[in-house]
This record gives structure tokens, sequence and C-alpha cells, in this order.
């Protein structure tokens, strides 16, 4: 059963077959309750044997025993044992423990219990136990979630009331809304093939879909607005869309290219006259065609959309940028989308000599030249963020005893 942990050892110079390991650190009844449970037989005696490990006053050191030794079949019993257990008095607790034992259906139960009933769960014994960042990051996704609308979004509401963690939470308002869009874009279709008939039927169908735009248009402000919310808790001592961005001394910014010989136009955010001979736009410009005779123009958007591909799995993030837009708010963003912690993030472009260059927070949008790099521009997130920031536990030795 423990035969395979990597805990335990071959005993030196022992004979052939002997293994041991070191029980010292853990409770001498939880250790001798642990081996009365593994010598029972099967059946009522190993059964009123682990009743006992799993009463109250044992099962956190009973868990961590089994952690220790990697015995999956105790290990779950003690998990499913706190889990139905958590409460407003020891949530805290059990999620400090669920990230002790690398557990996490026992942190999404601890998780839902704070998130059930915060108000109580902050007077609790080990509340302040859990560090600064993991209470702020509770008390906003419970705002997120209460002020989620797929709430009433008949068989979207699930998805938005059992999200235990601010990854969980924008993915599953992510595909809600994609879900959302299409059936949308689906229905408009059928009723622009249908419009022939102006009956009540009809009108009823127009406003329907009239609805739904709207829903769509005010979930797509409610993930703006909790991307940038969870964006700016995972780097709380990086100041976030203020001045605070250009303190000290940034690099300076790129310098701007010449134009191509051939004619291309250097886009600003200012309107331009374009030349008379036909001139190669970017993509994405605000252009004026006069019919008064009067000549053409065009400028960058006050604000348009930053999109990069990340991965086949995160798809392409997206924000909206103006001119004077913190780069160092685009990489929070980013952090944010991908579920990462702004740390493991950087934003980079390949510049004329072909040399990748690092974006930096202090410049604005319209300083790094963003929009006319943008097919140059990439999102380098670290080795190995996921799984270190990838959920809400804590990131230091918990000192509860579970209670």
């Amino acid at each position: 059963m423990t035969g395979g942990s990597q805990r335990w050892r071959e005993a030196a110079g022992a004979a052939e077959g002997r293994w041991e390991c070191s029980l010292a650190a853990h409770e001498p009844a939880a250790v001798r309750g642990a081996v009365g449970w593994m010598r029972a037989s099967h059946g009522a005696a190993k059964r009123a044997a682990a009743a006992q490990l799993l009463s109250p006053e044992r099962v956190v050191p009973v868990a961590r025993l089994c952690h220790y030794l990697e015995c999956p079949p105790l290990l779950e019993a003690a998990v499913r044992t706190l889990a139905s257990a958590v409460d407003a008095a020891n949530a805290p607790s059990v999620l400090l423990l669920a990230h002790e034992l690398g557990e996490p259906a026992l942190e999404r139960a601890a998780v839902g219990g704070i998130l059930a009933d915060l108000d109580e769960v902050e007077k609790a014994e080990y509340w302040l136990e859990l560090p600064p960042l993991t209470r702020a990051t509770l008390r906003t996704l419970r705002d997120a979630t209460a002020r989620n609308p797929l709430l009433s979004a008949g068989p979207h509401a699930a998805r938005g009331s059992s999200a235990s963690s601010p990854r969980e939470l924008l993915a599953m308002v992510r595909e809600a809304l994609a879900e959302m869009r299409e059936r949308l874009a689906d229905a408009q279709l059928r009723q622009e093939q249908e419009s022939d008939s102006g009956d009540a039927r009809q009108r009823k169908t127009v406003r329907s879909l009239d609805q739904q735009a709207a829903f769509v248009v005010a979930l797509e402000a409610y993930l703006r607005q909790e991307e940038s919310a969870f964006a700016a808790l995972a780097a709380p001592a990086t100041p976030a869309l203020t001045q605070a961005w250009r303190a000290g001394v940034a690099p300076p910014p790129p310098a701007v290219p010449p134009a191509s010989p051939r004619g291309a136009f250097v886009p600003t955010y200012e309107w331009q006259t374009l030349p008379e001979a036909e001139a190669c736009l970017p993509a994405g410009l605000e252009v004026e065609l006069p019919l008064d005779g009067r000549p053409r123009r065009a400028r960058i958007p006050p604000r348009w959309t930053v999109r990069v591909w990340l991965s086949d799995e995160l798809g392409f993030w997206r924000e909206a940028a103006a001119r004077d837009t913190p780069c160092g708010s685009l990489r929070l963003s980013a952090a944010a989308y991908a579920g990462v912690a702004p740390s493991h993030v950087r934003l980079c472009y390949v510049n004329e000599e072909m040399e990748e260059m690092e974006v930096d927070d202090r410049w604005t949008v319209e300083e790094a030249q963003l929009f006319r790099r943008v097919s140059q521009l990439r999102v380098a997130i670290g080795a190995g963020a996921e799984e270190q920031e990838g959920s809400l536990a804590p990131h230091t030795s918990p000192r509860g005893t579970g209670r």
C-alpha cells in the first residue's frame, strides 16, 4: 500500500527488502491508529479503525501522516471528511491545510465555505493566518461572483456561482460568453432570413434578440472589469493605470522607424493627410474619405484592440488600448487572462534588426509604437508559472491545526 512512496528509503545495512521512514514529526496517536488500520483485517475491523482515525480530534494529523506516507485510500477518506465539515469557523484553517497537502478538492471546499459566508469567516480564528493577498483575492472573488450576470442567465447560472478561483471564474465567463455570441449570431441570421413577415411573432423575436445582444454586451463589460480587478490583485506592489507607472527612469522608447521607400504610410494618433500616390496603409486605421474633394486623412483610432496569440489552449488575448495606456497595464491584463502571476509575463517585440526587445512597463502604448508593432508583439510566459500561481492556496507555511 505504501511501499511505492518516495518517503520510504531502504535501511542502510538492513536485510534485503527492509524499508524504513521517519515518523518523529507526526502525532504518536495518529501513527498508532494508522498502523492499526493497516494491520486490521478487511471488513468491520478495518471500518472501525478508519472511523476512529477520521474523528474530529484525529482527522487533521491523520491527513498529514497519510500525505507523508503517500497512503491514498486513507488520505482520500480524510479529505472527504474534512471537506464535508467545512464551516465559517474552520474554513481558513482548512484552506491552509489544503495547500499544505496539495489537495485541490479540499481547497475547493474551503474556498466555497469562505465565499458562502465571508462576513462570518472574517471573524474566525485563522482568518488572519491567511496571507494578505489571499484574503484580498477571496474578497474580490466573492464580490465578482455576486456581480456575475450569469447568475440570472438560466442554464448558465451554475457556472456563475461555483468558481473557486479567479482563473476558474473568468474561464467560466469566457466560455459562456463564447456560446452566447455564437447562439446570438445564429439567431440573428435566422431572423434576417425570415424578416419578410411583419407579424407580432416577428416583433417578439426582434425584441428577444435585442435583449440577448444587450446581455452579451453587459457580460463583456463584466469580464473586462473583473480581469482588471484580478490582475491588479496579482501584483499589489505594482501601481496600475496611474502616473505611478511613469515613476523612475524608464529605458528610452524605441525610435520611430523611417517610412518605407515604397511610400508606406507612418500612422500616428493625429489626423494626417494621405499622399496623393497610392499608399500602403496598415490595417486598423481610422480613415476619412470625403466626397467633397477634401484630401483623404487617416490616424490610429483613439481606442483600438491589442490582439496576441498565446497558445492553443488559451487562444487570443485581447485588450483595449489608447495612446496613453501604460504598457504595464497590458502586461497585467495578459497575466490575468493566462492565469499566471505578472512576474512570469513579459511583453516583447522583434525590432528592425530582428532582435527581441522587451516592452517596458513605463512606456505608453504610443511611445512603444504598439500599433505599428502589434504583428511582432508576443506575450512571453515563464515556464511553470501556471502551476505556481494557478490557485488561491496561500504561499506560506500553515500554522493552523485545522480546528
